[in-house]
Formats: structure tokens, sequence, C-alpha cells
């Protein structure tokens, strides 16, 4: 048989409280801001919508660009190597 010694890093780990649970007594602190966990940030209502956000941040970027003058195939390539990154991470 093989034994392990896994700890939490308690350094590097925060709790999401869902509901009441009166008092706190864990040394893990609480998270304050939404956790990302497997690509999706949660908070104690669930998971958070960062889509919109995302948008808003990748609309005001491309205006920038909108100005320079450049062809369509430039213009085609900003928005595969710019806006698609921030969309899949």
């Amino acid at each position: 048989m093989q034994c392990f010694s896994s700890k939490v890093n308690i350094d590097k780990s925060t709790s999401i409280i869902i509901g009441d649970c009166g008092t706190h007594s864990s040394p893990i602190p609480i998270a304050n801001t939404p956790q990302r966990y497997l690509g999706h940030y949660f908070d104690s209502q669930g998971i958070v919508r960062k889509l919109p956000k995302i948008l808003k941040s990748i609309r005001a970027s491309l205006v920038l660009w909108k100005s320079t003058g450049a062809t369509i195939k430039t213009k085609i390539n900003i928005l595969k190597s710019f806006a698609l990154s921030k969309l899949i991470y």
C-alpha cells in the first residue's frame, strides 16, 4: 500500500461560504472577490458572469485599432489574436 502526505496550501487557498454558516473557524480565509476554478468564477451566490465585462473590454480595445487604417487582413489577425484570446481565457 502506498501512502501520500498531501496538505492544503493555506497561503494559496480561499473558501467560499454558501448560505448562513454562523461563525467561520477554518484557518483558510474567506474569499472577498469571485474566485476562478476550472475557467469559471464563483462567489457565495454561484457562478459569476464575466462575459459582459470581457466584451466591454474587447470593444474598448478594438476601437483603438479601428483608426489605424489597417487592411482587412490585418484587422482579422488582430481580432483573432487579441479578442479571441481574451474570450478563451
